[in-house]
């Protein structure tokens, strides 16, 4: 009997161990990264002229030279699987592929929108250009879930952050957008263009069908109990040891 209590209390410990790294081990992340084509920035007067072809514009009325935005990049960070009744973050930047700073949980510096073609700055001056972007995730739960902009300034890259909390275990997959909002400071037109839509597949594991959270008390719990009925093995080895340790 005191020797099946041993094994008992020794299994219960071993197993609550394991269950207790696996609660606590981080969960491996996915870092995406997408080199996209050149952007052509069009302005709102040019998406006009481009729709009324068969009408004469007076020169007033003329569309700016568009320009282009080269050599930018998508960095998509995600989680491959979430323990259920965790919540974790996904991160989306966008910035020009000469940016070395790494990518982590914090805002990037970048070096921002960098357009070629001719007077940039007084297009720059002229229209606002806004990244924006909205994580589709159905099934969880994500915030923000609305879309979310960022003001592109030369000198500064556009973040993105998500907050997911799964209410439930399963797979799931979703889209990650990212458009490019052109505005005239002076008349308010708008133009908007889909730059980006990445597929993401997150999968919800649990243990037992319980969360993280219960998991973790179970397991401290269990640790507890195996020690507590282990103890006459813990006593014998201190015994052996001691009685060791007075014979040298």
């Amino acid at each position: 009997m005191n020797r099946f209590r041993i094994y008992l209390g020794l299994g219960i410990f071993i197993f609550s161990v394991i269950g207790l790294i696996w609660a606590l081990y981080p969960i491996p992340r996915i870092n995406r990264i997408q080199k996209l084509q050149p952007i052509l920035l069009q302005s709102p007067e040019s998406t006009a002229v481009a729709d009324l072809k068969s009408i004469n514009l007076s020169p007033s009325v003329q569309a700016s030279e568009p320009l282009i935005m080269d050599g930018q990049q998508l960095i998509l960070l995600f989680p491959s699987q979430i323990r259920y009744g965790d919540k974790d973050i996904v991160q989306l930047v966008f910035q020009p592929i000469n940016n070395e700073t790494p990518v982590g949980f914090e805002p990037v510096e970048g070096l921002g929108i960098e357009p070629r073609g001719n007077h940039p700055d007084d297009w720059l001056e002229k229209y606002l250009a806004l990244a924006e972007s909205r994580l589709d995730l159905v099934g969880l739960d994500v915030r923000p879930s609305d879309l979310v902009s960022e003001p592109l300034h030369p000198g500064g890259s556009a973040t993105f952050f998500w907050s997911i909390d799964p209410a439930r275990v399963g797979s799931y997959q979703g889209t990650a957008w990212l458009y490019l909002r052109i505005t005239d400071s002076s008349t308010g037109l708008e133009t908007r263009k889909a730059i980006s839509a990445q597929i993401i597949e997150i999968k919800v594991v649990d243990i037992l069908g319980l969360s993280t959270t219960w998991f973790q008390v179970l397991a401290w719990i269990g640790m507890a109990a195996g020690v507590i009925l282990g103890k006459p093995f813990i006593d014998e080895l201190k015994g052996h040891y001691s009685a060791r340790l007075r014979t040298r």
